[in-house]
């Protein structure tokens, strides 16, 4: 099942060890609204998802709007193959 964006947001959070209360003086957003939207059945607002991005550029921004790649901006999965060669 595809993570919500609640669950992004909450998990950049824990990523960067940040409580509700830190984060809201970081990313400027009262303690109170951050605290409905993360951890209340508010709703993630896109003021939220803007001082995130802007706060920490290194978070993919399509990652957190849409979960779509991985969380840290320009990371991608690699891959290698080994080729065995005889020795001669």
């Amino acid at each position: 099942m595809e993570k919500s964006i609640k669950q992004r947001v909450i998990e950049v959070l824990k990523s960067k060890g940040l409580s509700v209360n830190r984060a809201s003086k970081i990313l400027d957003i009262p303690q109170r609204t951050l605290n409905r939207q993360v951890n209340e059945g508010g709703n993630i607002s896109m003021d939220l998802v803007y001082a995130i991005l802007n706060n920490f550029p290194e978070i993919s921004s399509a990652w957190l709007i849409a979960g779509e790649g991985a969380m840290l901006a320009g990371k991608q999965e690699v891959v290698v193959h080994h080729i065995i060669m005889p020795f001669r």
